[in-house]
Parts: C-alpha cells; structure tokens; sequence
C-alpha cells in the first residue's frame, strides 16, 4: 500500500530511521549519588559540539522507568537535543532511599 496524497513519509521509513538512530546514538547508563540516594540516569552526551544545544530533561510517570524513552531519545538527539532521562526514586534501576532510624 502506498501512501495517501499529503503523507509521504510511511510508518516503515519512520521505524527504519528510528532503527538507525538507535544504533548510532548512544543512550549510555550512569549513576549519580544525591542526598544519599543512587540515581540512575541515561544520557546520550552533547549532540552539538561545545554543548551549545538544548537539553531536554525526561521524566517517567508512575511504574515507568527511563525505557520509556529509548525511542524517543534518538528522534530528539537527531533534532540537536541532548536527552537526559531520569529513574525517579524508587522506580527502574533507582536506589529506594532507607528509611529513618
């Protein structure tokens, strides 16, 4: 099926390309001591040279973790961006913090 007048690009270009844009950027894991608690972060590092592009900050909702973003990362990367995604306390690979004694 080809597609329709006014809808150029196919869902098969769009996952093709996404494909592609996983594959060459990286989307790397890291840690970051805060407040006592491990936080996991994912980062795909400075897209333009110098860090002079903008920076988008992803945030997952509840039961989520930053997997939900391994598809949109590489689109928003392409466009300039660099992502950081977070695991939110308690959630993904995110330490629980301890509880008072």
């Amino acid at each position: 099926m080809s597609p329709k007048a006014g809808y150029p690009i196919s869902i098969l270009a769009i996952l093709a390309t996404l494909s592609t844009l996983r594959n060459v950027l990286s989307f790397s894991s890291q840690y970051v001591e805060l407040c006592g608690v491990r936080h996991h972060v994912r980062d795909t590092g400075e897209v333009v040279p110098g860090g002079e592009g903008p920076v988008a900050v992803l945030l997952h909702g509840f039961a989520g973790n930053t997997e939900a973003w391994v598809d949109v990362a590489p689109l928003l990367a392409a466009g300039g961006c660099r992502v950081i995604a977070v695991d939110r306390v308690g959630f993904g690979r995110t330490e629980r913090p301890r509880p008072p004694s």
